[in-house]
């Protein structure tokens, strides 16, 4: 996958957000940092907090349930699977007509090779606890905030980028070797890649301005759990999934075929924000109880488009340990570690780089 980076800017040339961001290529991927935002922590929270977009109002006609799901069907480029659920409904031709249409116009993406790679970390809600934490300097190189993440896909949405999830770029061959997979998109879109590390919500990052867990909504939706700095709780759109999942929900052209991204997991301190790691915090009730209570949310994530990849138990070094340390922390993984789901087969290297070329 490519390693081109770019500046976020609006428009006119000024930042869409109100800090500077820059996009640096680390590990084969881009990376975002950032710098302090300008903008209170109260606006980071309101601004996050969106409703969901996802209710849709009572309809006494059966067929315009099944029209609409065939039109976000095509918007995100299945146009097969739309055709199809529309064969049999009355009055559906000139609908299944355009819909042809887009797949007839669609074209095959040239070069799966150069599909780029875009990467996170979790999203600072307050900056103004993140940045005047010890770890300030590590969340200023690593972190992005909320309002920018936000003008990131905004900004990679008008310039025609569309998710795709890796297991669609290639797969083994009869031979066992790797080969492309077709992706077919209208002239203009490009395919890229998302993911995001750790989404562990850290012991230490605790009162620093993050959110604390990914939860399931009485409605079904993957969102966050957070405290503000008065201590009042809050649920809402705090993190990369629900904010990208409600995106998609506004622009179904921004993913193809209901893809989103992928979580590289660690495990020392559990997974999505709960304490599951058998290893750190015993096999007790309590453990089981967090394991249930990530499972219920990675269902939901991986019936709405997310993935799973390893990105090692410990976050160790990929690049400087030993192959006895990476041994071991494999073993770390093994099935009284964590919940069996999290010990996926892809991997997101951790602290990795790429030599140039």
């Amino acid at each position: 996958m490519s390693s081109r980076g770019y500046a976020v800017t609006g428009r006119s040339g000024v930042s869409r957000a109100a800090t500077r961001v820059t996009m640096v290529l680390a590990a084969g991927a881009l990376m975002v940092g950032c710098v302090p935002s300008t903008s209170s922590p109260q606006q980071a929270v309101d601004q996050s907090a969106t409703p969901s977009s996802t209710s849709a109002s009572p309809t006494t006609d059966p067929t315009k349930a099944v029209r609409a799901e065939a039109d976000r069907l095509a918007a995100s480029y299945d146009y097969g699977k739309a055709v199809r659920l529309l064969k049999g409904v009355a009055g559906s031709e000139s609908q299944i007509s355009t819909i042809e249409a887009a797949k007839a116009a669609a074209k095959r993406f040239p070069d799966n090779t150069t599909i780029s790679h875009l990467f996170y970390h979790s999203l600072i809600v307050d900056t103004k606890r993140a940045f005047a934490s010890p770890t300030a300097k590590g969340y200023d190189d690593y972190m992005a905030t909320v309002g920018e993440f936000r003008a990131h896909l905004e900004d990679l949405y008008d310039r025609g980028y569309v998710l795709v999830s890796p297991e669609r770029i290639g797969q083994l061959d009869e031979t066992g070797t790797m080969v492309p997979s077709p992706i077919y998109l209208p002239p203009g879109k490009t395919p890229f890649v998302l993911s995001i590390d750790d989404v562990s919500y850290y012991e230490y990052m605790k009162v620093d301005g993050f959110a604390q867990r990914l939860v399931v909504n009485p409605r079904g939706e993957v969102v966050n759990d957070y405290v503000d700095a008065a201590g009042q709780k809050h649920q809402g759109r705090y993190d990369v999934v629900p904010i990208v999942d409600d995106f998609v929900t506004k622009h179904p052209d921004f993913s193809y075929r209901g893809d989103k991204g992928t979580i590289g997991l660690t495990g020392y301190n559990g997974v999505l924000g709960y304490r599951t790691s058998v290893r750190e915090y015993g096999d007790t009730p309590t453990t089981r109880s967090e394991i249930a209570k990530a499972t219920t949310v990675a269902t939901a994530m991986r019936a709405d488009g997310w993935r799973f990849a390893s990105h090692s138990w410990g976050h160790i070094n990929f690049t400087t340990d030993s192959v006895a340390s990476l041994r071991a922390d494999a073993q770390h993984g093994a099935p009284r570690s964590n919940p069996s789901w999290a010990r996926p087969r892809n991997l997101s290297s951790p602290s990795a780089r790429t030599s140039p070329g």
